[in-house]
């Protein structure tokens, strides 16, 4: 009668051995505008890629309320909120002295709450639809799928650069990541092995996509290298 406790136990330690391991937490976090993409870093580890929407209006840095950008610049997730009208936010410290500074000269308001989150928690629309276009007042969407893994892998503060991108030719590897965006243009980010310094980068292979002569994908002239420190 000794093996069935045998099998017993058995059984019991192979689920136990099963339990997946909690995830691994990201330290900083990179958006890469022009290609729609962001990417969860732990250290110098590229843990994940999502791709995402920005605001209505996501051409340039956010310089006043209802302007429906999404700012540029590096900033911290602060705090989450599990209570969004979306659904989970985690908020942006946009508003940053600068951004005050520079909303004060115009005379206008920054704006603010400015959020990574899911899809809105009443919506007619899935987030099949929904996630093919820029459609929030400036804040990065993502699935719900997407914001659980999200939301597991930040533990506030973290830092968070957001960056436009860089819309010129380069051929010269490593590459630490490589997306494709549906306009026939290559997202990466190059590393510079040396100081371990990335520069996102993306280059053209189709000009014969439609964008205006004001979208960041319309030329080389118009965006330049950001570098980052990880």
């Amino acid at each position: 009668m000794k093996v069935p406790c045998l099998l017993i136990a058995l059984f019991a330690s192979l689920s136990v051995g099963a339990t997946p391991p909690p995830p691994q937490k990201a330290t900083f976090v990179y958006v890469h505008k022009a290609a729609r993409q962001m990417f969860l870093y732990d250290g110098k580890e590229l843990l994940a890629t999502f791709p995402i929407s920005l605001g209505r209006s996501p051409v340039g840095h956010k310089e006043r309320e209802g302007d429906k950008r999404t700012p540029e610049g590096r900033y911290v997730l602060d705090y989450k909120n599990p209570n969004s009208q979306y659904y989970l936010s985690i908020h942006v410290s946009y508003p940053n002295a600068q951004d005050k500074k520079h909303a004060r000269e115009l005379g206008v308001s920054p704006g603010g709450d400015i959020m990574i989150h899911g899809q809105p928690n009443s919506s007619s629309y899935s987030p099949d639809v929904l996630q093919r276009y820029d459609w929030t007042d400036g804040c990065i969407a993502v699935t719900n799928a997407q914001m659980d893994q999200i939301w597991a892998m930040i533990d506030v503060p973290v830092t968070i650069q957001i960056a436009l991108g860089c819309m010129v030719t380069c051929t010269t590897p490593p590459f630490r990541a490589a997306v494709r965006l549906n306009s026939g243009v290559s997202a990466l980010l190059h590393e510079d092995p040396s100081t371990h310094t990335f520069t996102s980068i993306c280059r053209r292979r189709d000009r014969s996509d439609a964008v205006g002569k004001d979208d960041p994908r319309s030329g080389p002239a118009l965006c330049r290298p950001e570098a980052i420190q990880l």
